[in-house]
């Protein structure tokens, strides 16, 4: 990929910017609600404010795309006010810079302290979401999963190209 210098610097901003923020996207409605205290919620209207500052020094088009930047961002602090999750405020900073409509525009959560490991994953092919690589002798082999098997829904959420990353990310 061959990015111009002003993206490079805009990219490493908003890295930098997430770094020196950092201390789960959009979280189904049925999982357990966090209990966000009000240090959580005015690290994520920082770290969006960080980001809208670095948007309007570092931005390419100074008219982002014809979008009224004060008020989305308005908006999404707003938003972060009524988020009952980390995971929530990530997925409203995250849609913030989504909505200019950019490849090379995209906010990179936190790393999570933990990873899980299911034993199969999945990967999305045309429309469609299949299991791509079982563990052997993990639960999902002993219960017949099996690469190519169609995944329908996980934890009751239909998978698509547009949110199977948020759904990876939660789960």
């Amino acid at each position: 990929m061959n990015l111009t210098s002003s993206k490079k610097v805009f990219l490493f901003v908003v890295i930098m910017s997430l770094l020196v923020c950092s201390t789960n996207l959009i979280v189904p409605a049925n999982l357990p609600q966090q209990n966000l205290n009000v240090y959580d919620k005015e690290r994520g209207k920082n770290m969006l404010l960080s980001l809208k500052e670095d948007l309007k020094k570092y931005y390419y088009d100074s008219t982002f795309h014809s979008m009224d930047v004060d008020t989305r961002f308005k908006a999404a602090e707003e938003k972060i006010q009524q988020a009952t999750s980390n995971g929530q405020i990530f997925g409203i900073i995250a849609q913030t810079l989504m909505d200019l409509n950019d490849s090379h525009t995209f906010f990179l959560p936190p790393s999570r302290t933990a990873k899980v490991e299911y034993g199969w994953q999945v990967q999305m092919i045309g429309n469609k979401c299949y299991v791509v690589a079982v563990k052997p002798d993990s639960d999902g082999d002993k219960k017949g999963l099996r690469p190519g098997d169609e995944v329908e829904t996980i934890n009751g959420f239909a998978p698509s190209r547009q949110d199977l990353w948020k759904i990876q990310y939660t789960y």
